[in-house]
Formats: C-alpha cells, sequence, structure tokens
C-alpha cells in the first residue's frame, strides 16, 4: 500500500535554493556542528535573562553559557509583540522580521549571533508559525 507520504523510487530530491546570498554576513555556515544526540540546549527568556533584560544581556554572559558546555543558545521569541487585543505574550507576533525594541536591535542579535559562531554554538530563535497578532501585517 501506498501513501502521498511516502516517495516514489523515480522521484529526485527537490534541490534547495542556496540562501546564503540573501544574509551576506553569515556565508560561512557554523562547521563542526554536533550531531543532534550531542547538542546541549540552553534557552534563554531575554526578559529575565539578566539585570538588562536584553540581547547586549546575553552577550555580556556568553562565558559563562559556553562554560556550561552549551553549544546551542535557544533564544525565546524576539519580535514586536502585537498591541491590539494584546495579553503582552512574546507569541503574539507583530512583525516576523524585526527584533523588539525591549530587546535590542538586529545589529544586536547579530553582534550575538557571531560571537556565539566564535565560541563554536548556535544560535536558535523560537518560533512558532500562525501565532501572530492581530496588528501583524
Amino acid at each position: 500500500m501506498e501513501s502521498s507520504c511516502n516517495k516514489k523510487s523515480d522521484e529526485t530530491e527537490p534541490v534547495i535554493e542556496d540562501t546564503t546570498s540573501y544574509y551576506p554576513q553569515y556565508r560561512t555556515p557554523l562547521e563542526n556542528l554536533s550531531a543532534t544526540e550531542y547538542l546541549v540546549v540552553y534557552e534563554v527568556n531575554i526578559r529575565a535573562f539578566s539585570t538588562t533584560g536584553n540581547i547586549q544581556g546575553v552577550i555580556a554572559k556568553l562565558n559563562h553559557i559556553e562554560s556550561l558546555g552549551v553549544n546551542v543558545i535557544w533564544l525565546m521569541p524576539i519580535h514586536p509583540i502585537g498591541q491590539v487585543n494584546s495579553v503582552n505574550s512574546p507569541y503574539s507576533v507583530k512583525d516576523y522580521k524585526a527584533v523588539s525594541s525591549e530587546y535590542g536591535s538586529l545589529e544586536d542579535l547579530r553582534e550575538l549571533t557571531t560571537k556565539a559562531h566564535e565560541k563554536g554554538m548556535t544560535v536558535m530563535l523560537d518560533w512558532v508559525a500562525n501565532h501572530i497578532a492581530w496588528d501583524n501585517p
């Protein structure tokens, strides 16, 4: 019995477009990424993580995070929060393409990512598809 999820033997793998040209600052992929069974993930709620409650507060503690053996930093949502019918949840995303000014700027996020990569750590963003705010364009 064949289902629609099964791959037919004559199908070829789809070609995935190289997206590095869209983000030239990240053209070199992080090398030596651990296999999933060796990932040590540290989730950061930026609001509560440091006294500053922003991305710079995470950058300031990268050495400590590294000392724990972490190789993946998982950031809770960093996007602006919607204002219409809002309960101030970071999962009520107003704009997936922006960094909330509460946490800093896109440059701050790039600095965090660059410095984490220098320490052999990956940065992962938490997001949930369709968790958008009423005022999301």
